[in-house]
């Protein structure tokens, strides 16, 4: 996918090099703890560099909280030292796959679950990253 595809999927306007720069909506940065979120955004990817390849799972979480509506982009990695995360990812939105099952990634848009929320502190900001996905009881 394209970078222009991805913008026009976010704010369905591409820019061009006249257009004016209209101001966006501030930044919430949330404080760590535990949040409901419900997946808005899916998509099949795939991971490549100089030392490894696996697929990816790009997932848009929203979180709707009081200081408003955040969106955070997550990344699973398809690898055995993940599953722990995606099958915790799973039990928070109700969807545990029955043993020996594939996960039904093409039905988790739309549904709910919890997390954790950390501040990453990356080079020059600090972003809202989840920290782990919380199963359901």
């Amino acid at each position: 996918m394209s970078i222009c595809q991805t913008a026009r999927e976010s704010t369905n306007t591409v820019m061009g090099w006249e257009s004016p720069l209209a101001k966006t909506e501030e930044f919430i940065l949330l404080g760590e703890g535990h949040y409901r979120f419900k997946v808005v955004h899916f998509e099949k990817d795939f991971y490549e560099d100089d030392s490894t390849s696996c697929p990816v799972a790009n997932l848009r979480l929203e979180i709707d909280n009081e200081h408003g509506n955040v969106v955070i982009n997550q990344k699973l990695f398809l690898t055995e030292g993940n599953i722990q995360m995606i099958s915790d990812f799973f039990a928070s939105i109700g969807m545990t796959p029955e043993e020996d099952a594939p996960p039904a990634w093409d039905e988790i848009v739309g549904k709910e679950g919890g997390c954790h929320i950390i501040q990453k502190k990356l080079d020059f900001k600090t972003i809202n990253s989840v920290d782990k996905f919380i199963p359901r009881n």
